[in-house]
């Protein structure tokens, strides 16, 4: 067993080589330090938003178990009076929730209104700061007092006894800062604590409260259910969390895969240095088992040079994946922010976990990417490793079955990705297994090219580099997979956001066929429209149609979804792309009562056209027959359309937060200035036409899809440093070959330019294959991965643009990758090469 062990005199010759060989050690330490660079940085920027997400909720829910709110609208106060009055009660606590924006902050703010009384067995982290020499006396005898976080403070620049104006629905409302907690985390810095009273006086909630936490067991359960009016509903309090917490993990998986890519990049990078270093020394590895040295002391050797390498080019990714982690966390905060829930964009923290997932997978990487050079290298028999020919004739005749395994993986991850059921997980599966299929078939593709182009009629340097590509398989093979993967994966992240984005585009122009929309200053804090306006604008002579929406969220399948009741105009329905209906007028149907359902919530819950769906009116849940299924790009929580007299019948609520007006024959100018002049005493209204909501909501969407375009920009980098990295190794590792070709009358311009020749070649070949390795990757994004994760279908469109782009990228970082060894190939003297044997 002795000659399985690795002698020292071999490993220390084996680092040596690399020593001696700084490019392509370089070159692997790229390519692993580049990958685990990424996916580090996804991985700390995901887990910051979640962290403070539970952070937060874990501050806002303190102790309590279960929570009781209202199908309609708040919970009365009353309901908690008589319940906290009744023997025998479990303990309760009434919370009133909103969000305030803050003068000179940008951003909306969570404002916690609470009963100090009630506080004690619920959240002493948030009630800590009115304790020590702050009475609650004195609290509650000051108007507008509001308890602060010492990360909130030093956000809003505030110390005790500061003013800090707040607005609600368009109106101030300034507070004293009364006390500051010692508590620095990130989790608080959006909190303002007042008591309850305030609270209702900023909201305008009167004797209304947002919901009732509660310490339940089995037995204080059952008591309050048989005690509930059917207006309420009881939630367990983790459930509602993983229900927010879960509207989020495809979001996070999407950006976590896409750095996955990012890493087998790297994987491909390490493969082809590995690949390279053990060609260039076959004949020393010939020599050394003619000479005795064991086969496995041969793939010791080289599993435990690239373990080196993986470690060094692993601690530096993490070093790297470090820094560019902050500056992802700031983008993913920004997008779950405006999608899911407040994340504090200075919340990233390093912990062991993140850095344990990326060194193992940049140190398990690396191993992978080495073990099939280090057993090509072990297994090949001496006399064979001292012969090129044979290794380049054992390549080709292992093409063919290579490119067969490649298709059965490809067609193999085509049908995991559309047939087998599952989450996002299975989706991303198959598209790996695609992609590795792509992968195995390009090789193939090189003699396939080198018979087609010496059909050119070119002579001379162009069909020496067209035959060097037949000649030279094993090593332009991988460069070539290498290549292509990493600008497939480009290709088909660009063409999946493009096909969004133009899916929305398309979605939003259908939808907003009003001329003016009115609402009033704060809607988006849910703020509603004057009732004089309501009824008096539709009737003005230069209006021809209106329709009106009340917006609200409902817990719908235990997760917070929408219910839009709106009056809708004839040309507002003509805007809904409906997506399944039953053999009934859906209109008719949505006339006498039915809804209408987006295509998220009935991918969620399972409910088509013409099935009922349960949906919690003021006196408890009740069914509604489903008139249609529409597409929607609006929010992937779901949204649910129902007709507005039908509203008020169930829910006895008859408020308005926007209307849309359709002009009578006058231009939208002229429109809403006689609205203004008509409605001018009634306050701060916004008037806004179609294009400018339009524009605002794709400005939206290029917020949320910032990040997906940093790291398609990422893997365009990671895409260049592949090509640099594979065609250098190449070229560098030919120099012998050039120097024979100079001994044999070639000038130096020819061996320059047969170096340029062959790597654009290479790089135009490999950017033709990644374009339809990338449309399929987009198209399993597209039709496949974002109907698993979102809940919505889009078409599959594609655009001339990334398609082109990838091509000259592939050819120009090419021919940019090849001026270096070009350069060194024509100014070195040929007579050193040509005594090494």
């Amino acid at each position: 067993m002795n000659r399985l062990k690795i002698p020292p005199l071999l490993l220390r010759a084996g680092l040596n080589y690399q020593w001696r060989h700084p490019w392509q050690a370089m070159l692997a330490l790229i390519g692993i330090t580049m990958g685990v660079a990424v996916v580090l940085a996804v991985d700390l920027a995901n887990g910051a938003a979640r962290a403070s997400f539970e952070l937060s909720s874990e501050q806002l829910r303190g102790v309590a178990t279960h929570r009781i709110v209202a199908n309609a609208g708040a919970v009365p106060q009353s309901i908690y009076v008589d319940l906290a009055t009744m023997p025998g009660h479990p303990p309760m606590a009434p919370v009133i929730q909103s969000r305030v924006r803050v003068d000179g902050i940008p951003g909306r703010f969570q404002l916690i209104g609470l009963d100090l009384f009630a506080e004690g067995p619920f959240r002493n982290q948030l009630t800590g700061a009115v304790q020590g020499d702050a009475s609650l006396g004195e609290w509650l005898s000051r108007a507008n007092a509001v308890a602060l976080s010492t990360s909130a403070a030093d956000q809003f620049n505030v110390s005790v006894g500061d003013r800090l104006v707040t607005r609600y629905k368009g109106k101030e409302y300034p507070l004293e800062v009364f006390a500051i907690s010692a508590d620095e985390s990130s989790g608080s810095s959006d909190l303002l604590i007042v008591d309850i009273a305030t609270a209702q006086a900023i909201t305008e909630s009167g004797s209304e409260i947002t919901y009732i936490d509660l310490v339940l067991d089995e037995t204080s359960e059952e008591w309050i259910k048989q005690r509930l009016p059917t207006s309420l509903k009881l939630l367990d309090i983790d459930q509602q969390d993983e229900g927010i917490v879960g509207l989020s993990a495809a979001f996070e998986l999407n950006l976590t895969a896409m750095s996955l890519l990012a890493l087998l990049v790297g994987v491909f990078l390490i493969f082809n240095a590995m690949s390279f270093s053990i060609v260039q020394r076959r004949n020393l590895m010939g020599r050394l088992r003619s000479l005795g040295v064991h086969s496995e002391e041969i793939y010791r050797v080289v599993l435990a040079e690239a373990l080196v390498l993986g470690i060094l080019g692993t601690l530096i990714g993490v070093m790297l994946g470090i820094w560019l982690g902050q500056g992802l966390t700031g983008i993913v905060a920004a997008t779950v922010s405006e999608l899911y829930y407040q994340v504090s964009a200075d919340a990233m923290r390093v912990d062991a976990f993140s850095l344990f997932k990326a060194c193992a997978l940049g140190i398990l990487g690396t191993l992978v990417a080495a073990w099939l050079p280090a057993r090509q290298a072990a297994r090949t028999p001496p006399l064979t490793t001292l012969s090129r020919a044979a290794l380049e004739h054992s390549t080709q005749r292992q093409l063919p079955r290579l490119a067969i395994a490649g298709v059965i993986l490809l067609l193999i991850g085509l049908a995991i990705a559309f047939l087998v059921p599952g989450g996002v997980v299975v989706g991303f599966v198959g598209l790996f297994i695609l992609l590795f299929g792509a992968v195995l078939i390009t090789p193939l593709t090189l003699p396939a090219a080198h018979w087609l182009l010496s059909r050119l009629p070119l002579g001379g340097v162009w069909r020496m580099a067209t035959r060097d590509i037949d000649r030279h398989i094993s090593r332009l093979g991988t460069a070539a997979a290498a290549l292509m993967i990493a600008l497939a994966a480009s290709v088909g992240v660009a063409v999946m956001v493009e096909s969004m984005r133009t899916s929305v585009s398309d979605w939003l122009q259908d939808l907003l066929t009003g001329d003016l929309y009115v609402a009033t200053e704060g809607f988006e804090d849910g703020s509603y429209l004057p009732a004089r306006v309501v009824s008096q604008a539709p009737s003005l002579e230069s209006v021809k149609d209106h329709s009106l929406y009340r917006n609200r969220k409902l817990v719908i399948g235990d997760r917070n979804s929408y219910l839009v009741a709106a009056r809708l105009a004839g040309a507002a329905r003509e805007g809904f792309n409906l997506v399944e209906t039953s053999d009934e007028d859906p209109w008719l149907v949505f006339d006498q009562g039915g809804v209408l359902i987006s295509e998220p919530l009935s991918n969620r819950l399972d409910i088509g056209a013409g099935e009922d769906i349960l949906l919690p009116a003021a006196n408890g849940d009740r069914p509604f027959r489903v008139a249609a299924v529409f597409r929607d790009y609006a929010t992937e929580h779901g949204r649910v359309f129902i007709d507005r007299m039908n509203y008020i019948q169930n829910w006895g609520d008859d408020r308005v937060n926007t209307m849309a007006l359709f002009s009578a024959g006058v231009d939208v100018n002229a429109l809403k200035q006689r609205i203004s002049e008509r409605f001018g005493e009634e306050g701060a209204l916004i008037y806004t036409d179609a294009r400018a909501i339009y524009d605002e909501s794709m400005a939206v969407f290029n917020r949320t899809f910032r990040i997906t375009e940093v790291l398609r920009i990422l893997s365009v980098l990671v895409a260049f440093v592949g090509i640099l990295s594979a065609l250098m190794a190449v070229q560098l590792e030919r120099r012998k070959e050039f120097a024979v070709l100079r001994a044999l009358g070639l000038t130096r311009g020819q061996v320059s330019l047969l170096i340029i020749i062959e790597s654009a070649i290479l790089g135009l070949l490999a950017a033709l294959l990644a374009l339809p390795t990338g449309l399929a990757m987009a198209w399993v994004l597209t039709d496949a991965i974002q109907l698993r994760a979102f809940g919505w279908t889009m078409p599959f469109l594609v655009d001339s643009s990334p398609l082109v782009l990838t091509v000259l990228v592939g050819l120009g970082a090419a021919i940019l990758a090849s001026l270096y060894p070009a350069w060194q190939a024509s100014r070195g003297d040929p007579a050193p090469q040509l005594r090494e044997d």
